[in-house]
């Protein structure tokens, strides 16, 4: 399974506030939006005798899949949904490797590197390119990182080698190619 590149602050346009506070008890409390929108928060727990977070949604949907569609659920009187999780701090430590690797890799079972990272080959779409609006829609999408990572490939003898992005193949006369290395872009000519 192909994994999405992950983007730095510079490429990514899929934005949230992170509004820091404190509870009603004075605990400390983070609460941001999750990817489709859904209010979520982390804090920590009034747990006495162990070092906690609550990490999750505020308001968790009970739904059904029927017919293909999510339809919402109505719950018997008295039933609550927690999506919430209750992590100790021995757990956040054991969970935080795979975060990392999924900030540094895209992938969840790809190990963090403390090495300098592999220069990374990127594409960006010429505004004169029959494609230029993909660009747009790339730098304004939460799921689509850009410039994109690439990958150079034969098609068949054909003329779209530069394989990734959003319409998943370009030729060479719609993109620049840039190699990023140690935090630079540098363009290939």
């Amino acid at each position: 399974m192909q994994t999405q590149q992950p983007s730095d602050d510079q490429t990514e346009n899929c934005t949230t506030d992170f509004k820091e506070g404190v509870t009603q008890r004075g605990f400390p409390r983070v609460e941001f939006s999750d990817f489709y929108n859904e209010r979520c928060s982390v804090q920590v727990s009034s747990l006495a005798d162990t070092p906690a977070i609550w990490l999750g949604m505020d308001h968790p949907k009970a739904q059904i899949l029927k017919d293909g569609n999510w339809k919402p659920v109505t719950l018997p009187e008295g039933a609550q949904l927690s999506g919430r999780m209750h992590l100790s701090h021995q757990q956040v430590k054991k969970l935080l490797p795979y975060l990392m690797a999924f900030v540094e890799t895209g992938d969840l079972l790809r190990k963090a590197t403390a090495t300098r990272p592999k220069p990374q080959l990127v594409a960006e779409i010429k505004k004169t390119s029959k494609y230029a609006h993909q660009a747009n829609f790339m730098r304004n999408s939460c799921t689509y990182t850009y410039p994109f990572a690439c990958a150079i490939d034969s098609d068949g003898g054909g003329e779209y080698v530069v394989k990734g992005g959003i319409g998943g193949q370009y030729r060479l006369a719609d993109v620049n190619l840039y190699v990023i290395a140690e935090g630079r872009k540098i363009r290939l000519k």
